[in-house]
């Protein structure tokens, strides 16, 4: 228990209790005639410092592989704070995910004399490439790439908090986590860094996102460093996304990469809602995972990031369930080709 120099003064506090249209109408059923729904809770502060043989260190770092709502709710023991908005993904359903750390990293990519490639990763605290799984020979991989459309600068540049350039690479048949690029850089150096993921994960399909100028100057840099064209999303494949044949003509450099309307953009969110209603895929980035809570519906039903948070994870895990369709694909001609170097 606690002794005396231990205790400190506790209060309570009240908080008003905000309602869903939904929750609402459901609540209203189970009241007795002329009961009101409750307006506010009261709630005691619980905190780390009130149980003297916590080791808070350990217990500091644990929290910070959460969300940050979940992270808040622990921290200062206050289960009434909670994402403000309507939120797009279900949160009973992004609960089922468990966070864990990967290891932080950079990528580089290098060609000898005779042209031939060379991939090698560096574990580095302050890289910028989380991975939780390395590349597997034979493995089939699915990638995604967002990048960031110039910096949103604030009156004060000190507060100001640009978008960031993303990228998921996947398991295209299990949908985990395997690595995720995030960093605010150029667009030539993103696509650098994108090339040499990409090798290192056995040359995946690629959707990348090419609204504005932005992004074509990444694709640009990718086609510059050799990427093949035929891995990367083009807008006929769009097609085959809703379950049309597949394109048979030509596909130009201007057909190439994701360029994101509001019609394509409901549907590549759609895409991961679905998977993650159904758990078919893993999230083990508590960033990525943090967006996905503080995604929720604006006044005008768009959805985008709450106040105060990115999305650019959110797009770019999006697209990587566009890029898992098409990868999956190509997985028995993997095979096949892994299976004639072993013989060979």
């Amino acid at each position: 228990g606690f002794t005396s120099d231990m205790a400190r003064e506790f209060r309570t506090y009240e908080k008003a209790i905000e309602y869903d249209r939904d929750e609402m109408e459901l609540l209203q059923t189970t009241l007795e005639p002329g009961e009101k729904l409750p307006s506010h809770r009261v709630f005691v502060p619980a905190l780390m410092q009130d149980n003297p043989h916590l080791d808070q260190r350990a217990y500091m770092q644990s929290l910070f592989q959460l969300d940050r709502v979940t992270r808040e709710q622990m921290l200062r023991g206050d289960w009434s704070i909670q994402v403000t908005g309507r939120q797009r993904f279900y949160q009973a359903a992004l609960n089922a995910f468990r966070p864990r750390p990967g290891i932080c990293g950079e990528v580089r990519l290098s060609r000898d004399t005779f042209g031939a490639e060379s991939v090698a990763f560096y574990p580095t605290p302050t890289g910028l490439i989380e991975v939780w799984s390395p590349p597997q020979p034979g493995r089939v991989y699915a990638a995604s790439a967002d990048t960031a459309e110039g910096k949103e600068m604030s009156d004060d540049e000190a507060t100001s908090d640009p978008d960031y350039s993303t990228c998921h690479i996947t398991d295209a048949l299990t949908g985990e986590d395997c690595a995720r690029f995030r960093g605010r850089i150029s667009e030539a150096v993103f696509g650098e860094i994108l090339c040499a993921m990409l090798r290192w994960y056995n040359s995946p399909f690629l959707t990348p996102e090419v609204k504005g100028g932005y992004g074509r100057a990444t694709l640009n840099k990718l086609l510059d460093l050799g990427y093949p064209q035929v891995l990367i999303f083009n807008r006929h494949l769009m097609s085959e996304l809703q379950g049309l044949p597949p394109y048979r003509g030509t596909v130009s450099y201007h057909d190439l990469g994701w360029n994101t309307s509001e019609t394509n953009r409901q549907l590549m969110i759609s895409l991961l809602d679905d998977a993650i209603l159904k758990h078919t895929i893993e999230v083990y980035d508590a960033l990525t995972l943090e967006e996905l809570t503080h995604f929720c519906y604006n006044a005008r039903g768009k959805a985008e990031a709450e106040n105060g948070y990115h999305d650019d994870l959110v797009i770019s895990r999006a697209l990587n369930e566009v890029s898992r369709t098409f990868a999956k694909k190509l997985a028995p001609m993997r095979n096949r080709q892994a299976a004639a170097q072993l013989t060979g």
